[in-house]
């Protein structure tokens, strides 16, 4: 018979889904579709940023895949398998007796959100990047940090570059009051990006010719100031939903933290903000640049001899209650906040994959 915590367990998985509302990526079908136009010499600047995520692309060629069925498999494979290695990663710092308490809090963080408000995306391929490099940092291996940098630069320069960065001076900012958090700096994982970049650039020019077309081709007023006012006018929504219920796990992490190591945390809190403010998708991007430092943080509660019962049921509650809001910035110019009906979006969803064959 199941434990009260192993169902618990589970309810926070269905609720993970229920609260958000299943919704797949806007023009799913037109994106498979257009999976390979990457090679296309005179790819139109719209379609710049599929320069930039090769590794999904090439997967679903390699395998010979057809359609959207198969690549909705192959999303739900890298699905997941990102939310088991932060699963693992939560779990394994909540140790002996809560780590079903661990799960639950990586069930119901920010990023599960985003994958199931954005189902079809890209973004589980940069999450498991992201949690290799976590627990490359973990075990304490350059080489490793290395190699996860690599994949990320393959993957997604543009967000990996500010995502290492936050979390070196995240983790630089705990290990302050905690000898265990004093490891290879995640810093080491900076030249993997770089390596990641180059082999982009020259798969790129080998098939293009060219190296042209990425997101640099949003970088101008057309995109940037509808961006700026959308973050500007959503303010409060967008602040809520940055952390959602971590709010509380980065607030006493900040509290506990010396005065050298609290302006490091703004300095990475800062770093996130840059990397999504003058971006469309602006708490999707802000999610997964802060993921690892965010996972650092409640690794660091979860570890710390003194966090009673009561913190960690204080935490794990707001992560129930509080649900991230996902906003952005449409190609019209106009700021949308997305699922404000849940019930609604199950009843679009299931008309959608209805359409799907």
């Amino acid at each position: 018979m199941l434990s009260g915590s192993v169902i618990l367990t589970l309810s926070a998985a269905v609720w993970a889904a229920l609260r958000i509302g299943p919704s797949p990526l806007p023009d799913l079908t037109g994106f498979v579709d257009r999976i390979g136009i990457w090679r296309n010499e005179d790819l139109p600047p719209i379609f710049s940023h599929v320069r930039e995520n090769l590794p999904y692309q090439l997967i679903y060629e390699g395998l010979g895949s057809r359609g959207i069925l198969w690549y909705l498999a192959q999303w739900i494979a890298t699905f997941v398998i990102a939310v088991g290695l932060l699963a693992l990663w939560y779990a394994d710092a909540a140790g002996t007796g809560r780590r079903n308490r661990g799960v639950r809090l990586a069930l119901l963080s920010p990023v599960v959100a985003v994958f199931v408000g954005f189902i079809g995306g890209y973004d589980p391929l940069t999450v498991i990047g992201a949690v290799g490099m976590l627990w490359a940092w973990k075990f304490g291996s350059r080489p490793w940090l290395i190699a996860a940098g690599v994949f990320l630069g393959f993957q997604h320069f543009v967000q990996a570059v500010p995502m290492v960065i936050a979390a070196a001076l995240t983790a630089w900012a705990l290990a302050q009051n905690r000898a265990d958090f004093r490891r290879p700096t995640f810093a080491w994982a900076l030249p993997g990006l770089v390596l990641g970049k180059v082999i982009s650039m020259i798969v790129l020019l080998t098939v293009t010719g060219s190296i042209g077309g990425s997101r640099s081709e949003f970088l101008t007023e057309q995109w940037v100031r509808p961006a700026i006012i959308s973050a500007i006018n959503f303010w409060p929504i967008f602040l809520l939903s940055m952390f959602a219920g971590a709010w509380v796990t980065v607030a006493i992490c900040f509290v506990d933290a010396t005065t050298r190591a609290r302006v490091a945390l703004v300095a990475a809190f800062f770093i996130c903000l840059a990397s999504c403010f003058f971006a469309a998708d602006h708490t999707r991007i802000f999610i997964l640049v802060a993921l690892p430092s965010v996972a650092l943080m409640t690794r660091w509660l979860l570890t710390r001899p003194r966090t009673s019962t009561r913190e960690l049921t204080i935490v794990e509650v707001l992560a129930w209650v509080t649900t991230p809001v996902l906003l952005w910035t449409g190609s019209d110019g106009t700021g949308y906040v997305q699922y404000l009906g849940a019930l609604d979006q199950f009843i679009m969803f299931g008309q959608v994959v209805g359409t799907w064959n």
